[in-house]
């Protein structure tokens, strides 16, 4: 029963004109129509039909005398069309066709008059349907962009549009910037294209090269060229610099196979100091390769060459080429150990190759190490093939395999501590750090307690490398730009002066001076991280009896009581129950949010030494620069909170009374009479106002003073001593304003 009214109404969306869907009605009503006088008559012409068709939807349509407006205006009709196709759609039911395809679809043929377009809705709705159908299966078998494209094929495009910074485009413009930047793009291109085809006929570019050298100088001339052009942003340079890179390496590509005999002189050139072709170097050295099989033997032999003579020419290249850098060679063992671990896995796991290959890799690195030879393969084929090897037995140790082959190899590593070994165990834990994602401290933490004899003797250090591993992790609070001579100059004096006059006469500049206070209360911050880094127990009586007696006057006068507490603590590193005791085995992160602390606190209490108080300094310190007797006190009533808004009560309420009484003011709530606004006393800043009106009519207590404020009836102002101070509301302002500029 209660589904009997409940009617679907479809949901439509990105209509075009209102009442689409009451329009799509009448056109299914004039179909009807149209179909039953067809039926009736069969020698009716179809012409004929959609003419009266036409004349129905034209009498009876929801946009009534508009409706001819729309089918007169191009633009119109096809917001309109969109809509009744959108509408044929959903009622055909083919929901994989896109409405904008069927519109495409219908409109492909632009000859096809307003009445032809709609004919397709008013009388050939079937036909149209089936046909729908048909495309939305054919598109699931070709795909949309086939169809489209067929669909293109079939058009003649006729550019009608003016040209692009014609004053007709100029003038209809929102965005001239949208348009200076389409603008740039068609003529850089074009001015591109002229440049490079005006390069190649005065440079001599007739698509062939001699050798590889010829090419450099093409692009060397080109790049000449670029000299006096007017772009030379910051992001135009490098992507001339890439693209001629580019196409530099393009040509060798395409020079190089009917050449391959000249190779040598690729790498040459590769080779230069100031050449950054290596970077697009990757086909051009798998080429190469192709050429020696170096891979190839690798592969097949592990690393071995066992007839070096068969790649003369590439030792004779490398050899000439030799520079500092060793580009060349670091490109080839790169690529020849990158495919190695890519075929890793068709030679079985990481345990069964290490396990298998372990003597080769033994003899491997002896051959290395003793290699003497001028063949430059030779090394690089062991090199390449040994980094497998070792990168084989990281990913192992990572997964904490249990073989027994590891432990050979951590044998063969403990054992051997020549620079080749050296070298290898620092690319196994690089590789580690790699393959786990992790940092080297995360590293060490992990692999501390390893099984691994020659990975634990690196990670287990002594007591003083440990203290300078921790010192060089912690960042300690240190007076820095104004502050850094000062500080240097503080610490000298601490440090090796003994002179108690002296340090009297520095605690005493301090009292004035607020960056040398802060310097001298940082210096003691580094002195207690001893207990840390150092791991030191014993206490230096010396500070402790300095603070304690000789130096505590001045101590107190300079920083307050407090601080001579907090410079004692500092030197004693606290007590056993103290949160900023610093034990050894504490975590570098905990040590850093006790520096952090502790540095907040000292700059706070340097505040001291100004001439005066500043919002900071009044966390700590009263108007006089002293320390309150009761915080609790000084928390709720005057202390500079975060953002720097007081919670003063008077402020508090003077902010609360002007907002509330210009409110009033703009919405006229305050009679002329009642233009007042009241504070408690001379001697009380406390300042209230009334809603009433802005007549009194109520009777507090002041928070400040405790004393009555108010009216004892409405209209009736309280009498006392001292009595209630009123103001004009603009004088009210004004002392507002400058109460808390004070």
């Amino acid at each position: 029963m209660m589904n009997r009214y409940v009617i679907e109404i479809p949901l439509f969306f990105n209509f075009r004109f209102p009442c689409a869907t009451t329009e799509y009605g009448i056109i299914r009503q004039s179909r009807d129509t149209t179909m039953k006088r067809s039926l009736d008559d069969e020698r009716i012409q179809s012409d004929e039909l959609a003419n009266q068709a036409m004349k129905q939807l034209t009498d009876k349509s929801i946009y009534k005398e508009n409706i001819k407006l729309i089918f007169n205006n191009s633009d119109l009709f096809t917001h309109y069309y969109h809509d009744q196709v959108a509408l044929a759609h959903d009622e055909a039911k083919v929901y994989q066709l896109p409405t904008s395809f069927v519109q495409r679809l219908l409109t492909l043929n632009p000859t096809r008059s307003i009445t032809n377009q709609l004919q397709h809705l008013l009388i050939d709705h079937v036909e149209l349907f089936e046909i729908l159908r048909i495309f939305e299966i054919s598109m699931q078998l070709v795909g949309e962009e086939t169809v489209i494209n067929a669909f293109n094929k079939q058009s003649i495009q006729n550019y009608t549009s003016d040209h692009l910074v014609s004053s007709t485009i100029i003038s209809r413009i929102d965005n001239i910037e949208q348009l200076i930047n389409c603008y740039n793009r068609v003529i850089q291109t074009e001015h591109a294209s002229n440049f490079f085809e005006n390069a190649c006929s005065l440079g001599g570019f007739n698509a062939a090269f001699e050798n590889c050298n010829a090419i450099h100088e093409f692009i060397e001339y080109l790049r000449n060229l670029f000299v006096d052009s007017e772009s030379t942003t910051d992001n135009v340079l490098p992507h001339r610099q890439r693209t001629l890179l580019e196409l530099e390496m393009e040509f060798l590509k395409t020079w190089l196979p009917d050449n391959s005999e000249q190779y040598p002189e690729v790498l040459a050139l590769f080779s230069k100091p100031k050449n950054d072709l290596w970077q697009y170097s990757a086909k051009i050295l798998s080429f190469i390769d192709q050429e020696v099989e170096l891979f190839s033997t690798v592969l097949s032999k592990n690393g071995q060459l066992e007839d070096p003579d068969k790649i003369e020419l590439l030792d004779e290249c490398l050899n000439n080429i030799n520079g500092d850098t060793y580009k060349i060679e670091r490109l080839l063992v790169n690529r020849i150990h990158m495919q190695l671990m890519l075929r890793a896995s068709e030679q079985g796991t990481p345990e069964q190759i290490l396990t298998d290959n372990y003597t080769q890799f033994e003899e491997n690195v002896r051959q290395l190490q003793d290699e003497q030879s001028n063949h430059s393969s030779i090394s690089i084929s062991l090199i390449a093939w040994i980094k497998y090897y070792i990168e084989l037995y990281a990913v192992a140790l990572k997964n904490q395999c249990s073989e027994a082959i590891m432990g050979t190899i951590d044998q063969f590593l403990t054992r051997d501590e020549l620079p080749l070994s050296l070298t290898l165990k620092l690319f196994v834990i690089k590789q580690i750090c790699e393959l786990s994602s992790v940092k080297f401290d995360a590293f060490c933490e992990k692999f501390s307690n390893s099984a691994v004899v020659w990975l634990r003797t690196i990670l287990e250090k002594p007591q003083d490398q440990q203290s300078n591993q921790a010192q060089h992790n912690l960042i300690l609070p240190t007076p820095l730009f104004v502050g850094e001579d000062e500080f240097k100059r503080i610490s000298d004096i601490l440090s090796y002066s003994n002179d108690i006059e002296h340090l009297r006469q520095l605690i005493t500049n301090c009292t004035t001076n607020q960056t040398s206070s802060y310097c001298f209360l940082v210096w003691f911050i580094h002195y207690y991280l001893r207990f840390y880094t150092k791991n030191a127990t014993s206490i230096d009586e010396k500070w402790v009896r300095l603070f304690t007696h000789e130096l505590n006057q001045h101590i107190c006068k300079c920083f307050d009581v407090i601080s001579s507490k907090l410079l004692i603590s500092l030197c004693k590193n606290f007590s056993n129950t103290s949160y900023f005791r610093l034990q050894p085995n504490m975590d570098i992160k905990e040590v850093h949010q006790r520096l952090v602390v502790l540095n907040i606190a000292v700059y706070l209490l340097s505040c001291k030494s100004l001439n005066y108080i500043t919002y900071v300094g009044s966390l700590l310190f009263d108007d006089k620069r002293q320390m309150p007797n009761n915080y609790t006190e000084r928390l709720q009533s005057s202390i500079c909170l975060p953002g720097l808004l007081s919670s003063d009560i008077a402020i508090t309420k003077m902010l609360y009374v002007r907002t509330q009484v210009k409110e009033r003011l703009d919405r006229s709530e305050i009679v002329p009479d009642a233009m007042f606004i009241y504070k408690c006393s001379d001697a009380c800043p406390y300042m209230f106002h009334f809603e009433g009106c802005g007549r009194p009519y109520e009777l507090i207590k002041c928070p400040m003073c405790k004393t009555d404020i108010g009216a004892t009836s409405y209209n009736k102002p309280i009498i006392r001593i001292p009595p209630h101070t009123q103001m004009p509301i603009e004088a009210g302002f004004q002392f507002i304003a400058d109460y808390i500029k004070t």
